[in-house]
């Protein structure tokens, strides 16, 4: 599970990236970068600029996300907010303990560059053919935050009881 999650987080990131390239060349000089709740842009900026607003997007929320993944090991017992967190966290149990945690903050951080994925193809979609984007956006963050929430409660019903 954890090798399928991380070749999920790395697909996502590559694939955020090659979007931007790809989608700058057919851009017009003039993107429309802002939409109201309507679906009607608001806000413009170039070309150049929405190319550097995706490809910061990704690699700085897939860095910021791996890192929080990777330091949940330096982080002191005593830090740790878990239910039965002596039982969770004793040497024995540990390890287990923290690649689950790991794994789900790869999980959450596929998620939100899922979620990334499909806001700047709306964009681009609205700036290459332009039409109603507010079912497609709302559902798509609807699933997201259905994923998250299921993310939450795997947490609490994993670490809620204590195996006997």
């Amino acid at each position: 599970m954890k090798r399928i999650v991380a070749l999920c987080f790395v697909s996502l990131l590559v694939l955020g990236v090659a979007q931007a390239f790809w989608h700058f060349s057919h851009l017009p000089e003039r993107v429309a970068a802002r939409f109201d709740f309507a679906g009607r842009p608001v806000g413009w900026m170039s070309r150049q600029a929405m190319l550097g607003w995706q490809l910061a997007a990704f690699l700085v929320i897939a860095g910021l996300l791996e890192g929080i993944a990777r330091i949940n090991r330096l982080i002191p017992d005593g830090s740790i907010n878990l239910p039965h967190r002596d039982y969770w966290l004793a040497p024995e149990h540990r390890q287990a303990t923290m690649d689950w945690l790991e794994n789900m903050v790869r999980i959450s951080a596929c998620g939100v560059l899922l979620l990334f994925l499909v806001l700047f193809h709306q964009v681009y979609r609205a700036n290459l053919q332009p039409g109603d984007l507010t079912f497609s956006t709302g559902l798509t963050l609807v699933c997201v935050l259905l994923g998250m929430i299921a993310l939450l409660v795997s947490c609490l019903l994993r670490f809620s009881r204590r195996p006997s």
